[in-house]
């Protein structure tokens, strides 16, 4: 692939990385400059009153992908063109490229990274990848959690924006998980400790989150070309033990989704795309996220994901394990736009099953709630509302699970198998376990409803009782004043009688419970 820079970063860039390039001579232009920042980014912009000699090098897609790790993506893309008459020409023919910065709000001089980025050049697990990190949740009640995340436009985010609502629109067919809202809030540091060399390695990214109406989101760490590695990033991440800095603050991944009002639900998951051969032991270690097991991973482990390739196309092989799908690409791109619509399709399952594993997550925290509400005797007053709601909530989060709606049978195939492999059998048994907890409780909460409105009848007819003894004792009262001896007999053996069954009653009802209570104790 032939490439269009100057002295300048050939000196300053290629040398130092080592790289691989041939030089095929150098070619007049007008009207370009090629810019160079202090944090060795180069690119190309337009100039009319420059006139420059640039130089045009052959490298592999090997080598560019090398160089990319300093060139990020994130805030530079690649234009094809082509050298006509002394002018820079755009064209669609991927035989020459030249860097261009994008158009958004990412400002390139963050990217301070160059000299890290030399020092990380060594073998590593992953060396050529794109990570994906998604921490699933919900905005929190009651909060303006949504409208106050900060938005930032980025090209880069924009274009992977644009192309997974189109892959929606044409691959789903249903109305609800079209309603889906997305923001990027900007460029972040991953940061990690090395609790085998002591170094600290970072990794720049973007972050986005995505939301449904229904107010449960999910956070998305977009990696391209990881220059620290893969599994070293894997490692950190699945082990609690990797950074977030965001506007010169360091966070965990938990701090950070409290600190954009977002709460956890759900398992954290991650997805690879990897475009260097693997062997064996390196697509184990990377299903596994551990970048120096203790020994070699055998076990059910092993037996889960060993060539369980689930692809349904030939373009790559795909293996999940329940916390990362790797889909490792049989041909390295290094026109990483084109990669990030590739990739959209694969994050759009994983979404669905991330949306479907918060939404139950929270129903049963919600529920065990309720249950300890029942419990402690507490606030019931509104508990039938409350469990109508929940019940509502259970019918939406299964409605993310609803793999027909996809119109192609491949594509719902994969759906189906991805879910199966993050172990969305799980997530359903504590769905079962919510609906029978839910149908308890709802029982539970009809019965203390009945016995309070027994209790209210049992008081209302204990008043009308006291006001009929009142008006008997006021006959008595008057018989007897009266000198009605007749009358007053009759109401005396009257009240002995009804004396004498209350008593009966009372006696009979303390030998069922003794009784009962003796039952109990055995």
């Amino acid at each position: 692939m032939k490439l269009l820079c100057d002295k300048k970063a050939i000196t300053d860039i290629f040398d130092v990385l080592e790289l691989k390039y041939e030089c095929l001579g150098q070619v007049y232009v007008k009207g370009w400059e090629c810019v160079h920042l202090p944090n060795h980014l180069f690119f190309f912009e337009q100039n009319a009153d420059n006139t420059e000699t640039f130089d045009l090098v052959e490298m592999s897609d090997e080598e560019i992908w090398e160089l990319d790790k300093i060139q990020t993506g994130i805030v530079l893309a690649k234009q094809t063109v082509k050298i006509e008459s002394e002018s820079i020409i755009k064209t669609d023919d991927k035989d020459c490229f030249i860097y261009v910065r994008r158009q958004d709000d990412i400002d390139p001089a963050s990217f301070d990274h160059f000299e890290r980025v030399v020092s990380y050049k060594k073998k590593k697990q992953l060396n050529a990848s794109d990570l994906y990190l998604f921490i699933p949740g919900k905005t929190e009640k009651q909060s303006k959690a949504w409208e106050e995340l900060p938005e930032v436009n980025s090209e880069f985010f924009n274009i992977f924006k644009d192309n997974i609502q189109e892959i929606i629109r044409q691959e789903y067919n249903s109305d609800y998980v079209k309603k889906l809202d997305r923001k990027c809030i900007g460029k972040v540091t991953l940061e990690l400790e090395d609790t085998v060399d002591g170094n600290i390695y970072y990794q720049d990214a973007v972050a986005g989150i995505v939301k449904h109406e229904t107010g449960f989101c999910i956070m998305e760490i977009m990696i391209p070309n990881c220059s620290i590695g893969g599994v070293k990033l894997l490692n950190y991440y699945c082990g609690n033990m990797l950074n977030i800095r965001y506007n010169n603050e360091a966070y965990s991944v938990e701090d950070f989704m409290l600190h954009l009002k977002l709460r956890n639900y759900g398992k954290k998951r991650s997805m690879v795309f990897s475009y260097d051969e693997m062997t064996e032991e390196e697509k184990i270690n990377t299903l596994a996220n551990e970048e120096f097991p203790m020994g070699v991973i055998g076990g059910d482990f092993l037996e889960k994901v060993r060539c369980e390739n689930i692809a349904q196309y030939d373009t790559a092989e795909v293996f999940v394990s329940n916390e990362t799908m790797l889909e490792n690409c049989k041909d390295i791109n290094i026109f990483g736009d084109e990669r990030l619509v590739y990739n959209a399709i694969e994050i759009f399952f994983l979404e669905l099953i991330l949306f479907q594993d918060a939404a139950i997550d929270k129903i049963y925290i919600d529920l065990q709630n309720e249950s300890d509400k029942q419990r402690g005797f507490r606030d019931i007053s509104n508990a039938t509302e409350r469990y109508e709601q929940l019940s509502f909530d259970m019918a939406q989060a299964m409605r993310f699970g609803d793999y027909n709606q996809f119109n192609f049978p491949t594509v719902r195939s994969s759906a189906k198998r991805i879910a199966e492999c993050f172990g969305l059998d799980q997530v359903f048994e504590k769905y079962q376990v919510n609906k029978e907890l839910l149908a308890t409780m709802i029982e539970s909460n009809k019965r203390k409803v009945s016995e309070r409105q027994n209790r209210i009848k049992n008081i209302f007819l204990l008043l009308i009782s006291a006001v009929s003894v009142v008006a008997t004792v006021g006959e008595i009262l008057d018989a007897w004043l009266s000198n009605e001896q007749t009358k007053v007999n009759a109401y005396l053996i009257a009240l002995g009688i009804v004396s004498l069954g209350f008593f009966v009653y009372m006696l009979i009802a303390f030998i069922d419970a003794k009784r009962n209570r003796s039952i109990d104790s055995k």
